[in-house]
């Protein structure tokens, strides 16, 4: 499938740009449209009515830009991304979400290795602190690999023994599982999603994926994401 755009993420996820409708110039026309006015060219007006719409939270005239986003992540990632766009919809429908299934597809198994372990933090119940010991690490990566290689035999043989598919899953460690899905959403939507998972407090593997899509989104919706305030939280970003 042709796509816009691509960023790679993690060891061997993606995010692709397949589709975009609309721009900054759309945004600032949707704003016109109850004075039945249209511009044809962007310019520091049309820029400060975005600012304008950002900083007194009127999302409307966002919801007229729609992207489409073809992701592979690790199942853990995507379910964390799955709830921040839906939560960023609750008010609209322009939002879609298609994923592969293990009912139809057994071939093609991928996991997540991650390049460190971090270590639990000291003064929070959730996220990360630093880096892990080496020899920390090296029995982890060990216990890793061993789970998700017992985990593929034991799956592959239930589908040999005449298992279907949708059960003979329930073998696989499926948290560091790569899933593939593509998903549909308004700018405000995706506005929204930067928000709560380019913030330092979201999970190190989430950020990633944030940050590819914000990055992807920049050429289209430059001034969009400048006027919400999240351009920093990208350009801050290794």
């Amino acid at each position: 499938m042709k796509h816009l755009a691509e960023l790679p993420v993690l060891d061997a996820g993606h995010v692709r740009l397949e589709q975009v409708m609309g721009g900054d110039l759309d945004v600032a026309n949707a704003a016109y449209a109850s004075t039945m006015r249209q511009v044809t060219e962007f310019s520091d007006r049309q820029k400060r009515l975005i600012y304008y719409l950002a900083r007194n939270e009127e999302g409307h005239p966002f919801r007229h830009c729609v992207a489409r986003f073809l992701c592979k992540a690790p199942l853990f990632v995507a379910r964390q991304l799955h709830t921040y766009t839906v939560a960023a919809c609750h008010r609209e429908d322009q939002y879609a979400w298609s994923e592969a299934s293990r009912r139809y597809i057994t071939d093609a198994l991928e996991f997540y290795r991650p390049a460190e372990w971090r270590a639990a933090p000291e003064s929070m119940k959730q996220g990360s602190g630093g880096p892990l010991e080496q020899a920390a690490s090296d029995w982890l990566w060990a216990r890793l690999e061993r789970a998700q290689r017992i985990g593929v035999s034991d799956y592959e043989d239930a589908l040999k023994s005449g298992c279907c598919a949708e059960q003979a899953r329930l073998l696989l460690p499926a948290y560091g599982l790569y899933v593939h899905w593509q998903m549909t959403l308004s700018l405000s939507a995706c506005l929204h999603f930067l928000k709560e998972r380019i913030d330092h407090k979201a999970q190190w593997e989430t950020q990633q994926y944030a940050t590819a899509v914000g990055n992807l989104l920049m050429p289209w919706f430059e001034e969009s994401i400048r006027a919400w305030g999240l351009a920093e939280g990208l350009e801050a970003q290794p």
